[in-house]
C-alpha cells in the first residue's frame, strides 16, 4: 500500500524507518555514554583534589567552625613543629571540643600537633608544665614554652603569638633578706615560679646585698 509502512511483497518494515530508528539509538546511546564519561572524569578530578587539598565551608551564622583572619595569618608564621599538650583528665567532657579546635588549627597548618595528658595519672609532668586546672595547654616551639589557660581559639592564638617570639622577659626573685621562711609559703612560691616559667619568662634569684643594684 502506498500509505503503509510495510513492504507488500516481503512483509517487512520499510528500510528507511529502520535506519532512522538505528541512527536515533546510536545518537542517544552515544550521548549517554559521553555523559557517563564526563561524570566519571569529574569525580576522578574531585577525588584527586580532595586528596591534595581539604575544602570546608562554614555555613554557621557565627562562623564558629572556622578560624578568624587574625588566627590564620598568625599560623602562617609557624614553620617548625608546634606541639600542644592539653591537660584533661580521662573522660573529661571538654576533650571533644578540644579536638574540634585542634582540627581547625591543624587544617590551617599541619605542623601543629596535639596530645592529651591526664594530670591525675602523671602529676609530675603536669607540675613541670605549670598545670593549674583542666583545660590548660602547654605549647612547645623551638625550645620555648608557654601555658595557655584554656583550649579555645583566642587563648591559643595569643599563646602561639608569645611562643613565636624569641625574646624572653626576665623576672628576678629577691633573696638574702629572710624571704619565705614559712614552708607553706615556699611551696606556694615554687608553684608560682613554675607557672611563670610556663608563661615563657626566664627566672633568676637576685641578692641585692651582693649585686648592689637591679640588673
Amino acid at each position: 500500500s502506498p500509505r503503509g509502512r510495510w513492504n507488500p511483497v516481503v512483509g517487512e518494515p520499510d528500510v528507511s524507518l529502520v535506519e532512522k530508528f538505528q541512527s536515533r539509538t546510536v545518537v542517544y546511546g552515544g550521548s549517554a555514554a559521553l555523559a557517563i564519561v564526563l561524570v566519571a572524569g569529574i569525580l576522578v578530578i574531585v577525588i584527586l583534589l580532595g586528596n591534595r587539598w581539604s575544602f570546608r565551608w562554614d555555613l554557621t551564622r557565627s562562623q564558629s567552625h572556622s578560624l578568624s583572619a587574625v588566627s590564620r595569618t598568625l599560623l602562617t608564621q609557624v614553620d617548625k613543629p608546634l606541639t600542644l599538650t592539653a591537660f584533661f583528665p580521662d573522660g573529661h567532657p571538654e576533650r571533644q571540643r578540644a579536638r574540634v579546635v585542634r582540627d581547625l588549627f591543624t587544617r590551617q597548618n599541619p605542623k601543629i600537633s596535639l596530645r592529651f595528658q591526664d594530670p591525675d595519672r602523671d602529676p609530675r609532668v603536669a607540675e613541670q608544665a605549670g598545670y593549674r586546672r583542666p583545660g590548660n595547654v602547654l605549647l612547645e616551639y623551638e625550645g620555648r614554652k608557654h601555658l595557655a589557660e584554656t583550649f579555645d581559639e583566642e587563648r591559643l592564638s595569643e599563646a602561639i603569638r608569645r611562643v613565636l617570639h624569641k625574646e624572653r622577659k626576665k623576672i628576678a626573685f629577691l633573696t638574702g633578706h629572710g624571704e619565705l621562711s614559712d614552708p607553706r609559703e615556699r611551696r606556694g612560691f615554687k608553684t608560682a615560679r613554675k607557672a611563670l616559667e610556663s608563661e615563657g619568662f626566664d627566672l633568676a634569684d637576685l641578692n641585692l646585698l651582693k649585686e648592689g643594684e637591679v640588673p
